[in-house]
């Protein structure tokens, strides 16, 4: 059965936009790479780490940064007379928490495993909609509307990126859920990076978050370079735990910094 993340009204509160900068990476530059680095108000966070503006449509795709926009959707569905509220695509976040928070990661769904960024004082938290028609060979077919991407006004060229688990994710691969069996050798979590440039495909990347039960747990430097120029990068995933509703293991990733040449 496919996770659902949906939560009840109410729950949110507005209050000031995210801002993010970019600057020099902490790492010695080469090339003249510049790192996007993620520097969130905390006063927009709550003490979990959730931003507080995740739920509010009004912001879909408006979490920019030097010309990258981060793809974001909300929406608020009616059923039985209570209003729930769900999110895909990306989310600031700030939490230094890693701990297992099974039966409620509703609350907790905020944190990256490794319990702290690579930059700045947070990251992006990616959700993917499982249910979007995954890109592969050998028909490479370009979903008309990715749910998690990042968006240039010009074009641009990836040089890498940290990629880590979402502790949400992790602690299901780890112990299994309802919905989710515990990973053994057999399985498998993937996160594919496509780069588009005028809507054609140029490249993909694979960053294996799960390999068996070998969990990633640190921030992985992931190579980018071999995208080319783009003006869209795209994120899917696919799992060894899937089902007639599509991934079984929660879709999400965390993005700690991206390098541009």
């Amino acid at each position: 059965m496919k996770h659902l993340h949906f939560f009840a009204a109410g729950a949110i509160a507005a209050l000031a936009l995210v801002t993010t900068s970019c600057s020099d990476s902490d790492e010695p530059a080469t090339d003249m790479t510049q790192t996007v680095k993620f520097e969130f108000d905390k006063a927009d966070f709550s003490e979990t780490g959730e931003w507080e503006y995740c739920y509010d449509a009004a912001y879909d795709n408006a979490l920019t940064v030097d010309g990258l926009t981060f793809s974001r959707s909300a929406l608020a569905t009616e059923w039985g007379g209570v209003t729930y509220y769900s999110w895909k695509g990306f989310t600031p976040s700030v939490s230094t928490d890693k701990s297992n928070h099974a039966g409620d990661w509703v609350t907790y769904q905020w944190g990256a495993i490794t319990g702290q960024p690579v930059a700045g004082n947070g990251y992006m938290l990616g959700c993917w909609d499982a249910q979007e028609e995954l890109t592969a060979a050998p028909d490479f077919t370009v979903p008309s509307s990715p749910s998690v991407k990042i968006v240039a006004k010009a074009p641009f060229t990836p040089a890498y990126a940290y990629i880590t688990n979402a502790c949400y994710s992790y602690y299901t691969m780890l112990d299994g859920d309802d919905f989710c069996h515990k990973f053994t050798s057999e399985d498998w979590l993937t996160l594919y990076i496509h780069g588009l440039r005028n809507g054609d495909l140029t490249s993909t990347v694979e960053v294996k978050l799960a390999t068996g039960t070998n969990l990633l747990s640190a921030w992985q430097k992931v190579d980018l370079s071999t995208l080319g120029t783009v003006d869209t990068v795209y994120f899917q995933m696919a799992s060894s735990d899937s089902g007639q509703w599509g991934m079984n293991t929660p879709a999400y990733f965390c993005l700690g910094s991206l390098a541009l040449k």
